[in-house]
Order: structure tokens, then sequence, then C-alpha cells
């Protein structure tokens, strides 16, 4: 029997045995991780050919006899889980369960041809055959095999350094065997390439699944050189001018500063020249008081003004 144990989308072979061409009814059983539980599961074999296989409760498929029907293939072994609306969830790795052998089936050239002689040799063994069947019934119905119970010997494989180590337990207690890893093989030919799956293939809920925890920040990398200097962008309209600020508050007036001294007075400039004199009035009596003169103060012709001005004893006008 092969073993596979998976965790979420990793899957690994835990024990597995001598795989040979043209073997029928190898059964692989699966373990899987609580990530599973709801999930519907087909397991998927690849050898000479690639198949799937429904699992059911047990998780435990047979492999089937096309995948191992050649000698010279790797068996792989995978599987995946479904939602309830059948859509791939997680789609593990593969898995190695090891190279298929060559077996002892003889080739067809190689087998006699049926002569009457061979065929009588063959029915007289039969015959014999049949007589020793017969014996041994009758034997079996009398008792004659019924003996004290038994223990059913058990085997178990570990793996070891280059190789495995089975381990039987039977009536008479352990012994270990271990079976060394033979010389490794020609490569044999390749097998059909699956489909590729992409990004397209999945839901976002299949990929968030399948991303990992981040990984830690890288270090910087090196400071790249300066690029040219651009050209000057065109020159923006002049904005609207703001609301004007509020007035402030009046200062208080402030105090008076001292009265300056009085300069000193300035020396007095020298007196002018008489200016001519003018020509005298002519007085005219008008029958004004006596002894007063009517003296004209003005030469001029429309500007006329007669004062009355009293008598001078020793003037004359």
């Amino acid at each position: 029997m092969i073993r596979v144990s998976v965790s979420l989308a990793n899957a690994s072979v835990t024990e597995t045995e001598t795989l040979t061409a043209g073997r029928v009814g190898l059964e692989c059983a699966f373990t899987f991780s609580s990530e599973w539980d709801d999930l519907a599961k087909v397991a998927v074999f690849e050898g000479a050919e690639t198949i799937e296989v429904a699992l059911g409760t047990a998780s435990v498929a047979v492999v089937p006899s096309e995948c191992m029907a050649t000698a010279g293939y790797n068996l792989r072994v995978g599987v995946y889980g479904l939602s309830a609306s059948e859509a791939i969830v997680i789609p593990t790795i593969w898995a190695k369960a090891g190279k298929i052998k060559d077996s002892a089936a003889p080739d067809d050239e190689s087998l006699a041809p049926a002569t009457p002689e061979l065929v009588a040799q063959i029915i007289e063994k039969s015959d014999t055959a049949l007589m020793l069947a017969q014996s041994v019934a009758e034997q079996a119905e009398s008792g004659a095999f019924i003996g004290e119970p038994g223990v059913s010997p058990t085997i178990s494989s570990s793996v070891i350094e280059n190789g495995h180590r089975l381990t039987i337990t039977d009536v008479n207690g352990e012994t270990e065997v271990d079976v060394m890893n033979g010389d490794k093989g020609d490569t044999g030919p390749a097998g059909p390439k699956g489909d590729a799956f992409t990004y397209d293939d999945f839901t976002e809920e299949q990929l968030e699944a399948l991303t990992g925890p981040a990984g830690a920040t890288g270090p910087a990398g090196p400071k790249g050189d300066k690029g040219d200097k651009g050209d000057t962008g065109a020159k923006g309209d002049t904005g609207d001018t703001g609301p004007a600020g509020p007035k402030g508050d009046t200062g208080a007036t402030g105090s008076q500063g001292p009265k300056g001294d009085t300069g000193a007075t300035g020396p007095q400039g020298p007196t002018g020249p008489q200016g001519p004199q003018g020509a005298a009035g002519v007085g005219i009596p008008t029958g004004g008081t006596a002894g007063q003169f009517l003296v004209k103060s003005s030469s001029t012709d429309y500007d006329v003004a007669w004062t009355t001005v009293p008598s001078a004893n020793g003037v004359s006008f």
C-alpha cells in the first residue's frame, strides 16, 4: 500500500512499496489536515497515463492499472479539493511514490505453440491439481487443519539512510530487514504533459488560501542617478484678492515732547533809503469847520478820497 499525508497544499509519500509494470489493485491511502474537512477530494495518479479518482469517506483509492501499465515511468500522486459549487479550492503539489520497474511478465514471442503433447501435459497436471484440491477440502471438512489460534504477521516500513527498513512482527517476535536503494536507472520516456493551471483558473478565495505569509522586507536598492531638470511649468493665474483683515485698534496718543529752546534774535538790518515824497494835495475849502482843510489823499482819478484834517499853525498845504 502507498500512504500519502496531505497538509494544506503539501502532499508527501510516507510509505510505499516496489512498483512493477502491470500491477493491478495497488491501494493508496490518504490522510488530510483540517483544512480539507468540508471539501470533496479527488486523487490524481500520473504514470504511463494521468487518471483522476474520486475519494470516498475512507480516503482510499486503487491506483488505476493504466498508470502502472508501462515500466520506466515515475508514479506521482496528487489530490485537489472541491467546494460545494465544485470549484477547485486546494490543489496539492505532486508527491513521488517511486519508479515503475520491469515485471516478470513473459514476452509473447517466448510462448511455446500449443501442441497435442503440451495440451495433454496441461490436462494431466490439471487433473492432479484438482484431485489434490479435493483431498485438501475433505481434510478441512474433517477438521484436520484446525489448530491453536495463531498471530497474523504485520509488516511496517521506515525510512533509513539510502533505503528502507522493514519490521516484521509475528508469533516469534520482531525481525528487521534493511532494503537499500538500488542504482539509479535510466531516465524513462517523458510522460504526457498535463494541463497547465493559470491564475484565471482559480477564484479569489482559492488564491487567498494558497497565499503564504508576507516575507521580510528586502534591503533598500541603490540610489538611482538624478534625472535631468524638467521644463518650467506654465505660470498659473493670479488668485483672487483675499478679504481685508480686521482694522486694528487706534493706539493711545503719545505724550507731548519738551519745548525747544528759543532761538537767538538775529541782527537788525540796515535802514533802507527814503522813498520820494509824493505830490502835495490841493486843499479845497468846502464850508467845513473853520480852521480845517480837506485833503485829497489820492492823486488817481478813479479813487478820490477827501479827508478833513484840522489846520495847523505854520503848516501850509
